[in-house]
């Protein structure tokens, strides 16, 4: 308001010296009056910042009304979801730093009387807790699923110098009880089984599958104490075939089967495959190759004529 006064009081020491007509004198209050409202305006945006203030401060303390707040299962949801991204981030990091642990390229090979041995090594086991583990301590599943691989005491000795990680954090003690969703990852000193020291023939191979001819006494996936001693493995690890690429088995034989096996190298034909066997639209033959001359039609192994 001080502007203004001082506005007024020029304006009419001008039209008194000056003695102005009708006309000046109604330039002059035109020009008073803009100066009030430009004044008045800028008096009012100051308020207004004031109140704006005190406005966002109070509102920042109201709680939000339950109609325009989302509901708690829906909070609680996105809450889930991003400790579940926030796990397998953390799972993945520390995935990655575990990979010195994962077994050199230049492991030692032994074979004797036909038989292939491996140097053992370091290595890791990473996986989900079983539902049939679910409520159980670690020195309970390793003494019930491992009990011929491993000596009883052995889970409380790895929790003990820290090999056991559930989650991304160790274990130090083997009465931990398991839950449901868990990931584990145990570092171990593999002693792979010997296996017999055969190759591994490569029969056929397109865009979309592998055929090769399995020899006995190999397993086709890692398990138990055969990893790198696996037709994977040995893919992988001998045999030039990239880590990263993709083989699924279309159809398994056990480790003391030989045969042919099917790898699908995509997703796509892994798809088209299973589906043509849910529709029974494949037929399997199996051929024996024996030594000795058979006699015509059909034989029954194992019964006498």
């Amino acid at each position: 308001m001080s502007s203004t006064s001082a506005c007024e009081q020029n304006s009419f020491s001008i039209d008194q010296k000056n003695k102005t007509t009708g006309t000046k004198r109604t330039r002059t209050i035109e020009i008073i009056a803009v100066v009030e409202e430009e004044t008045n305006k800028n008096e009012e945006k100051v308020d207004d910042n004031k109140f704006d203030k005190k406005k966002r401060k109070k509102s920042a303390k109201r709680r939000v009304p339950t109609n325009l707040a989302p509901s708690t299962a829906e909070n609680g949801t996105e809450q889930k979801g991003t400790q579940k991204r926030n796990q397998k981030q953390g799972q993945v990091e520390f995935d990655y730093e575990m990979r010195r642990f994962l077994p050199p390229q230049n492991l030692e090979v032994t074979v004797k009387n036909g038989v292939r041995y491996l140097q053992p090594y370091w290595g890791l086991f990473c996986g989900y807790s079983k539902r049939r583990w679910i409520g159980k301590t670690i020195a309970e599943v390793y003494a019930t699923e491992f009990n011929n691989l491993l000596h009883p005491l052995y889970a409380q000795a790895a929790c003990r110098k820290g090999r056991i990680f559930v989650n991304s954090r160790p274990i130090f003690s083997a009465d931990h009880r398991i839950r449901d969703n868990e990931y584990f990852l145990h570092i171990n000193h593999r002693h792979e089984t010997e296996i017999p020291h055969l190759p591994i023939q490569i029969l056929a191979e397109t865009d979309d599958i592998l055929v090769l001819n399995k020899p006995a006494g190999l397993p086709v996936h890692p398990c138990g104490n055969y990893a790198l001693h696996s037709v994977l493995g040995l893919l992988r690890r001998e045999y030039g075939r990239d880590k990263d690429e993709v083989l699924t088995c279309l159809y398994r034989l056990d480790r003391t089967t030989t045969g042919l096996l099917m790898f699908a190298k995509n997703t796509e034909y892994d798809k088209q495959f299973k589906k043509l066997v849910r529709e029974r639209k494949l037929v399997k033959e199996y051929v024996c190759k024996v030594e000795g001359r058979f006699p015509d039609g059909e034989i029954i192994c194992g019964k006498k004529n």
